[in-house]
């Protein structure tokens, strides 16, 4: 998003980020074991999360 504002400022009034996450986060070559740990915990946790929508517990919390 912010190469699209900075390559066409004369179309972008304002950049509204909404949990986002930086540039660098799914890079793989700085990616570090501690993050690919974290990125297979959320992926985890987002299957579940889906699976259990399919059984229609769409208001369960899942704390990690």
């Amino acid at each position: 998003m912010r190469e699209f504002a900075a390559t066409y400022p004369e179309d972008v009034a304002a950049l509204i980020l909404v949990d986002s996450v930086h540039e660098d986060w799914y890079n793989n070559s700085a990616m570090t074991v501690e993050r690919k740990t974290k990125i297979k915990k959320m992926q985890k946790v987002h299957k579940l999360g889906n699976y259990l929508a399919d059984l229609g517990f769409q208001g369960f919390s899942i704390f990690t």
